[in-house]
């Protein structure tokens, strides 16, 4: 015979079966009920699986792969680094596929759900490295910000480190500080790890060759340096080729050069490789040097090189100030309309555009430029000079870029990319 308390057990098991099967179709009714709603179904990342992850969504069980992540890497060994920190983490999908017998439930993730970010440049953010390739690492700082902004991925270059040893200390899955640079022209994220570094590695120290700078003279015992910004190094050579004439006295003069002295200088070359410019004086510091040894002379020569000295150090004062800068806008024989800029009603400008909330594109400064009218004013900062033209800035108010790129004032700018 059956003993009672083994039929009783029986019964216990199969009613059991019954209302755990009930409520898992409750479950899976209340799953498709929200999904034909189109709402956006949050799920948990619970483990890793080969190509993806097992995940959980509305109290049930189901997997995501990696493709249809709310993200997207360039191979799925980024994903594999990253769970450890996006384990337990909400994100949001819709659903991709549902079977009832056997129960399979499979999400997408590729849908809206970040805010984007914004991201203060020279600040320093945590970041996850993702992969490592020859010429640097690439370091996802969404882990900055807990992950809701999603994936913020950009590469730190080689550059960055001195030798080839300290590059090859770092591997995925480390977590390290880096700084926000900007972007390239390709809109992609540049980092870097100190800020001595950055103009090399961003190429902004080219566009200073050619310029005029006030060099800073460091000397300590027997030893001197020329310090351009106060952090860029810089050699002085005196050979034939630069200084054709004078060129004894400009030597003992350099020679001469005390601690705490000023000078200025035309940049000639900017050595990325060892990261040094080759600086040359200007005509007014070599005038400066040789006036003590020469006899002014008399006539045209000496009057023209006495009024170039003068423009220079007019210019020479001008840096860093706020100048006015007069937009000239004529059509030539072609009809073709040509923009020029004239700083102070007298000297030809080289016009860079730039705002403190937004990084404006190429393309999007050639429409500000399209915009502007003949004989419009714009408050400038002057920024260097060469031989022909003044650099200078101009910072465009928020409300200013709006309409020049014909955009939604009440948009942040930040949004727009």
């Amino acid at each position: 015979m059956i003993a009672w308390t083994s039929i009783t057990n029986y019964f216990k098991k199969v009613l059991n079966l019954s209302e755990q099967s009930t409520y898992l179709s409750r479950l899976v009714d209340n799953l498709e009920s929200l999904n034909a709603n189109g709402t956006n179904l949050p799920f948990i990342i619970t483990d890793l699986k080969e190509k993806g992850f097992g995940v959980r969504v509305c109290d049930l069980y189901g997997y995501i792969s990696f493709n249809h992540m709310p993200w997207d890497y360039s191979n799925h060994d980024a994903w594999r680094t990253v769970f450890p920190h996006i384990i337990g983490k909400i994100f949001f999908s819709k659903l991709h596929k549902l079977t009832r017998d056997p129960l399979n439930i499979i999400l997408n993730g590729d849908i809206p759900q970040f805010k984007i970010p914004e991201l203060i440049e020279d600040k320093c953010y945590q970041g996850i490295i993702i992969n490592k390739v020859n010429y640097g690492i690439f370091v996802d700082i969404g882990y900055a910000f807990n992950w809701n902004c999603g994936s913020i991925v950009g590469l730190l270059h080689r550059s960055n480190f001195n030798t080839d040893e300290q590059l090859a200390i770092h591997m995925p899955g480390e977590i390290i500080d880096v700084l926000f640079w900007g972007y390239n022209e390709h809109k992609k994220l540049i980092f870097g790890k100190n800020t001595e570094t950055k103009e090399w590695i961003t190429g902004e120290i080219l566009k200073l060759v050619g310029s005029v700078v006030p060099v800073h003279v460091i000397r300590k015992d027997d030893d001197t340096t020329f310090l351009v910004k106060n952090k860029f190094k810089g050699t002085m050579p005196t050979s034939k080729e630069i200084y054709p004439r004078k060129r004894r006295e400009i030597r003992k003069a350099v020679r001469m050069f005390q601690h705490g002295d000023i000078v200025f200088c035309e940049i000639l070359h900017a050595n990325e490789s060892q990261r040094i410019l080759k600086l040359k004086l200007i005509p007014a510091e070599i005038s400066k040097i040789t006036s003590s040894n020469l006899t002014p002379k008399k006539g045209t020569k000496n009057t023209i090189e006495n009024l170039m000295a003068n423009e220079i150090s007019e210019k020479l004062y001008m840096i860093g100030e706020i100048v006015r800068v007069k937009v000239n806008r004529k059509a030539d024989y072609r009809g073709i309309q040509k923009v020029t800029y004239i700083v102070e009603d007298k000297y030809q400008g080289d016009l860079d555009i730039s705002n403190e909330n937004y990084k404006i594109s190429d393309k999007e400064k050639r429409q500000i430029v399209q915009n502007l009218q003949d004989g419009e004013v714009l408050d400038c900062r002057v920024l260097s000079f060469d031989k022909n033209q003044i650099t200078v800035k101009w910072q465009v108010p928020d409300d200013e870029l709006h309409r020049f790129l014909n955009q939604d004032k009440n948009v942040p700018l930040n949004n727009y990319h």
